[in-house]
């Protein structure tokens, strides 16, 4: 058995830090009812990494093993709040999924490595995309259609162009704790309170 995690990075700017970060990702959520609340009354938990090293805000989710949750969350912070923000998931060992969503940009830049993606014939679409972010394109290329027994261990190599240190990348939110170092991670606590009011008719004295 492989290895299968998701995690979103937002690019860190004058207004994306951590604080901005977390307020956003609730502020999304909320569209859907949920609220923040006690740890033991969570539907959802997230996780916000910072760290000096990285020059990005990580988010993890228990949602994020599914691909569309990590997606929509994505794009929604790429097009609604203006960031470039990286998708990246792996599942099974066997495909490593970079997307890069760029409010400047119409379509997202991706990448995929690893056997899956090579019997797939996928590597890079939307290749310049990558530019915002990765100054040697030739460099990036070469990681991403290299043979990877382990597809997350193309991390190891990327992690420099990204400035994104791989031990954020290839963790989620079970085992942060062990990974996360001495970043600081901020912990968000999420469930649906619907509150029904009943309407009384009173009867007219």
């Amino acid at each position: 058995m492989g290895w299968t995690f998701g995690n979103l990075h937002v690019q860190k700017d004058s207004k994306a830090n951590a604080d901005a970060v977390i307020q956003m990702v609730q502020d999304y959520y909320a569209q859907f009812g949920y609220g923040v609340c006690e740890e033991e009354n969570a539907e959802l938990s997230l996780a916000i990494l910072d760290a000096d090293d990285s020059t990005w805000i990580s988010v993890y989710s228990d949602f994020f093993e599914d691909p569309q949750d990590r997606e929509a969350l994505g794009r929604w912070l790429s097009q609604a709040e203006k960031l470039r923000v990286l998708d990246i998931g792996c599942f099974d060992s066997d495909v490593l999924g970079l997307i890069l969503y760029n409010p400047e940009d119409e379509e997202p830049a991706q990448a995929a490595t690893g056997f899956m993606a090579k019997d797939m014939g996928v590597s890079l679409e939307h290749e310049e995309g990558w530019l915002s972010i990765i100054p040697d394109l030739t460099a990036f290329r070469e990681v991403i259609n290299a043979d990877h027994v382990l597809a997350e261990e193309a991390m190891d190599e990327l992690a420099g162009e990204l400035k994104l240190p791989s031990n954020y990348v290839k963790t989620d939110l079970e085992i942060l704790a062990e990974t996360a170092g001495s970043a600081n991670v901020s912990r968000l606590y999420l469930s649906r309170n619907i509150i029904r009011i009943k309407i009384i008719n009173w009867p007219v004295l």
